[in-house]
């Protein structure tokens, strides 16, 4: 799958105002919420390895690391499976999936640049 990097604090910036404004119209949920900084990595690419349009990049993929992964890991209502392509445990619930390797943990999601529904993470 081709995805290009960008500078992680602009994107990750974007992307928090983005999640922000879906919030706080929803309400205020800072109020007894736990806020974490979240650090990661974000790919544009296809939808697919067998996109039918090769040249329209239309997913943004997230790749959340650190205290923020471990924190929607364990509050995710899930048994942890053991994962034979990645070998690790991770947790999966619709498109988002956390994976636990010792310590470390991440957290795996796209969402589609074209209608806004989740989509999923990075392949195996």
């Amino acid at each position: 799958m081709a995805w290009t990097r960008r500078s992680l604090t602009y994107q990750f910036s974007i992307i928090s105002i983005m999640f922000s404004a879906v919030f706080l119209s929803a309400g205020d949920v800072r109020a007894g919420g736990q806020w974490l900084q979240m650090t990661g990595e974000l790919g544009i690419g296809k939808t697919s390895i067998a996109d039918p349009t090769p040249e329209m990049d239309s997913v943004a993929y997230l790749v959340i690391k650190g205290k923020a992964a471990e924190k929607i890991y364990k509050t995710m209502k899930t048994d942890p499976i053991f994962d034979s392509c990645i070998q690790m445990f991770m947790k999966k619930v619709g498109n988002l999936y956390c994976t636990k390797k010792r310590n470390q943990f991440a957290c795996d999601v796209g969402i589609n640049l074209e209608t806004g529904q989740s989509a999923l993470g990075r392949p195996c």
